[in-house]
């Protein structure tokens, strides 16, 4: 799809209508193949990772988001070098931008030729009962504990899905016009900064999750957006800080902040189902939430009516970080479980568990 898409014809040539609805139609099928290989991707790595440091896995794997933006930033960057964007028939208009897609075909090719040719799949699929892979797994995942697990998983999304939304979209809106004196070149190269600081906050928050466990890190971080994020957000939005460096560090700082859970869900998430219908539990949870908060800028219209536009993104924020909260609060902790037998018993209230590494579990929740 990447590579179709790098070579669609101009709205010179077909029309503006049928070029956006080619451009639409590629991204959608494109976004398909792209949700099922990333969380069916996601589980594997996890059973292959040492129990003591699914954690820390996990929040390598979530680096993709912020790592993957970074590149394609810099990518951007030498590619406006050969190619000025001046205008609607300037290079950049004209070929440029199809140059990240044809070398997104190029990695993304490679990357499926070695996994098919290489990597096979772990011993803890390897280990299901044969009848377990037979049956459907949307039908076994949204029934019992395996339904109870994917309820607290998909409000756990939508919390998140909320800070990812409005963090990555009004974000970068309030830096470009709501601070007098900041120009899209200063976007640009704050672009380049602030994935970094976000890779940093996956690796760390999942790194924290494999020593004091998944539900006391997804605490702290919930307790952080609800405080911090209104008033970076206002901050930024508000057009009181000045100076490109004081506006990149605040952008920085946010980002920390909202996608700190992320380094963290796909350790836990993973860990609430069974084998069986892991990955089904992990993908549907995460895509299902998407819907709700992808509806914020009608969200934000609505509040600020009562507060100002920096403001209601800020409290949105902190409405996903409460959802987050509550949704850990209804769950079990999951770290160093057997993922072998992981969802198809209940964990006792208030057990502890030794995993392979050592590492003492405390497992407490009622949505078990």
């Amino acid at each position: 799809m990447s590579l179709l898409i790098g070579c669609l014809p101009g709205a010179e040539l077909v029309g503006a209508t049928v070029a956006t609805t080619l451009l639409i139609g590629l991204r959608f099928i494109e976004g398909i193949f792209l949700g099922g290989e990333y969380t069916a991707a996601t589980p594997m790595a996890l059973e292959y990772a040492p129990p003591s440091r699914r954690g820390f896995i996990g929040g390598l794997i979530q680096c993709s988001a912020s790592g993957g933006g970074f590149i394609v930033a810099v990518l951007n960057s030498l590619v406006l070098m050969v190619a000025v964007n001046d205008g609607l028939h300037s290079p950049y208009v004209q070929w440029g931008w199809r140059i990240p897609f044809i070398l997104g075909f190029v990695l993304s090719f490679a990357v499926a030729w070695f996994l098919r040719r290489n990597v096979e799949d772990s011993a803890v699929w390897k280990s299901v009962d044969a009848s377990s892979k037979k049956s459907s797994p949307l039908k076994e995942l949204l029934k019992g504990r395996s339904g109870r697990a994917f309820i607290q998983s998909w409000v756990m999304m939508t919390g998140v899905f909320f800070l990812i939304n409005i963090g990555s979209s009004v974000l970068n809106q309030f830096l470009l016009h709501n601070n007098a004196g900041y120009t899209a070149a200063d976007l640009a190269h704050t672009l380049l900064v602030v994935p970094l600081f976000g890779m940093t906050s996956y690796v760390f928050f999942g790194w924290l999750s494999d020593h004091i466990g998944r539900k006391p890190t997804l605490y702290i971080s919930g307790v952080l957006i609800v405080l911090l994020t209104p008033v970076t957000m206002a901050l930024i939005g508000g057009g009181s800080v000045q100076g490109w460096l004081n506006l990149t560090l605040l952008a920085a700082a946010t980002q920390m902040l909202f996608v700190g859970p992320l380094g963290v869900v796909p350790a836990y998430i993973n860990e609430r189902f069974a084998t069986s219908v892991r990955s089904s539990g992990w993908g549907v949870a995460y895509s299902a939430a998407v819907i709700i908060p992808s509806f914020f800028p009608y969200y934000m219209i609505w509040l600020s009516h009562f507060m100002t536009f920096a403001n209601a993104a800020g409290f949105l924020m902190a409405f996903g970080g409460i959802i987050i909260l509550a949704a850990t609060a209804c769950g079990p902790e999951t770290r160093g479980v057997d993922l072998r037998t992981a969802g198809l018993k209940a964990d006792p209230p208030a057990a502890t568990v030794e995993s392979p590494g050592n590492v003492v579990v405390q497992a407490t929740g009622s949505m078990t």
